[in-house]
């Protein structure tokens, strides 16, 4: 990855950057030495938006597993402590 000053990216020009994003190239800009920005070919920010979202979806898997007491309520259970009666609901259906 390359980066680049101010100054640089001023005398590059958008046009520049864009023509050297769109080889492959990543380009960080920074100003006083520190990163501020960075730019990425538009494949590379997609597949990192997709692995974003699968890690996300993992980690709800993992925290669900790491969570789950293994207590499993039927459904007729639930509408008994709602204090509902099963035929009573199946009649108004």
């Amino acid at each position: 990855m390359k980066t680049l000053g101010i100054s640089d990216v001023s005398r590059i020009g958008i046009s520049g950057l864009v023509q050297t994003v769109e080889s492959g190239e990543s380009i960080s800009i920074a100003k006083q030495g520190r990163v501020v920005a960075q730019l990425l070919p538009a494949q590379k920010s997609q597949r990192l938006w997709e692995e974003q979202d699968d890690l996300m979806d993992a980690v709800l898997v993992l925290s669900r597993m790491l969570s789950d007491d293994g207590m499993r309520i039927e459904l007729q259970e639930v509408i008994e402590l709602l204090g509902f009666d099963v035929s009573e609901l199946e009649s108004e259906i």
